[in-house]
């Protein structure tokens, strides 16, 4: 087996103890990159994103865990028949009633005279 040198073309031999000559690669000149960002800027973006990253997984957590936790059924739990609930006109407490009459319970509803209520 043979190895050439480019230059002179002439052989060399696998077991020798000479080294072939490495013909020389053309690299074309470097051209420089302006920097988009200092490296202070990157230092100081990488400050604020682990306050950041970690007020989203405290935030993140909490909010899969009620959005995919069961309903208690409240019937069940303390062996209710009926429930009251007051301001069950509008909002928070009328999903409330709703709620509760879907886990059959005799729901009370005492709210301010409402146009709600009459619907």
């Amino acid at each position: 087996i043979l190895l050439s040198d480019n230059k002179t073309n002439m052989g060399w031999s696998l077991f020798s103890s000479q080294e072939p000559a490495v013909p020389e690669c053309i690299m074309p000149d470097p051209v420089e990159v302006p920097a988009i960002l200092s490296p202070y800027a990157v230092y100081l973006i990488a400050v604020l994103a682990v306050p950041a990253t970690f007020w989203f997984i405290a935030y993140l957590i909490p909010q899969l865990f009620m959005a995919f936790r069961p309903v208690p059924d409240l019937k069940k739990k303390y062996g209710a028949k009926w429930a009251l609930v007051t301001g069950g006109g509008s909002g928070i407490g009328k999903a409330l009633c709703f709620k509760l009459a879907s886990q059959g319970l005799n729901v009370v509803v005492v709210s301010l005279d409402d146009d709600f209520l009459k619907t």
